[in-house]
């Protein structure tokens, strides 16, 4: 089977140990039980990365590709493959939809982790900003949206997670800063702890080691499964933008 870079990952043509899990997950969550008749939802998953050669070879090309069992699945290392916007993160979603994590810079100075969505078009697969993406903000990890089509997939956790590493790597390890109560669950499943609490807005804060390859604007930092071994792991490629 040809693909893009004339290569077959290490495990094409059989399940790995992963995607076997992955495939038995979702109908083991959807009858099991949570808080009385409620069933889990099944999480979004990360693709299988291609193997070490044909990464080489994409990431010279200013892309990265991923496997969907066979399928590859190619995306721009950076947004339209400009030098905006670097690739953070890829994940299938239980409906089989392709969700893309990026990291942007909004309004002024205000960094931000955005989703946008890869769709099948005639001209081949496409990448679309979603109108209410995920939004973190560099300063405080307090202000978010996440749209409600992709609610319940684990990618708002995901993403969470990912910005607070990142603001750990400037900021030495601690931070603390205001958040609206009704996400005070989602911070405390990440390790924070409420500090005060004024009305409506909790003080939280964490602290934890300071990685620098946690740096967005250094690093892509992308969660992947491994084609040697069949397991998730994250994998680090340094970002480097073109000059403008």
């Amino acid at each position: 089977m040809p693909t893009v870079y004339g290569r077959k990952p290490k495990f094409a043509g059989r399940e790995t140990k992963w995607e076997k899990r992955r495939r038995k997950r979702p109908a083991k969550r959807m009858t099991s039980r949570w808080k009385g008749d409620r069933a889990k939802h099944p999480l979004a998953e990360p693709l299988t990365i291609a193997p070490a050669a044909e990464r080489n070879a994409a990431l010279k090309e200013g892309k990265m590709v991923f496997y969907d069992g066979n399928e590859p699945i190619a995306v721009n290392l950076f947004w339209k493959g400009g030098s905006k916007m670097p690739l953070q993160g890829i994940y299938k979603t239980s409906e089989g939809g392709y969700i893309a994590l990026r990291y942007s810079k909004g309004i002024a100075t205000v960094k931000m982790l955005t989703l946008s969505k890869l769709e099948r078009t005639a001209r081949g697969l496409e990448e679309l900003l979603l109108a209410k993406g995920y939004a973190m903000a560099e300063a405080d990890l307090g202000h978010m949206t996440l749209c409600p089509s992709i609610r319940g997939e684990g990618l708002g956790l995901k993403a969470v997670s990912k910005a607070e590493r990142h603001v750990r790597a400037g900021k030495g390890g601690k931070h603390r800063f205001a958040v609206l109560a009704k996400f005070g669950k989602l911070f405390l499943k990440l390790g924070y702890r409420v500090v005060e609490q004024k009305g409506g807005t909790l003080i939280v804060e964490k602290e934890g080691k300071a990685r620098p390859e946690d740096d967005l604007n250094k690093f892509h930092r992308i969660e992947a499964i491994d084609p040697k071994t069949g397991k998730a792991r994250v994998f680090t490629f340094p970002v480097k933008r073109k000059r403008e």
